[in-house]
């Protein structure tokens, strides 16, 4: 895996984010996606970039982000699901057919 990233920060949070793509892609997990996946189906850039970062290869990619940061103890503390920006109910997942 490469990443290209502005300094070492930003390529700890581009990388822990793609690798957990590639872990959950493995593990054969609902995955990320781009805006492009929603666009092409006719949604506007707008509604698409809110799908798209509803996904839930993407939200658990942003969870791996945040979680990062944690010291050991939160880290502990919280389970990731506690840590995940977007309720799971709202969360959009690709293997799911009820979400269009």
């Amino acid at each position: 895996m490469t990443v290209q990233a502005r300094g070492l920060e930003g390529a700890r949070n581009a990388g822990i984010h793609e690798l957990q793509h590639l872990i959950g892609k493995r593990e054969k997990h609902p995955p990320g996606g781009s805006p492009r996946d929603f666009t092409d189906r006719g949604y506007s850039d707008e509604e698409a970039f809110d799908h798209y970062w509803r996904l839930v290869g993407e939200v658990v990619g942003r969870n791996a982000q945040y979680r990062l940061h944690l010291n050991d103890h939160d880290r502990n503390l919280w389970p990731p699901q506690a840590t995940e920006r977007i309720p799971r109910n709202r969360q959009i997942n690709f293997f799911d057919d009820d979400w269009q």
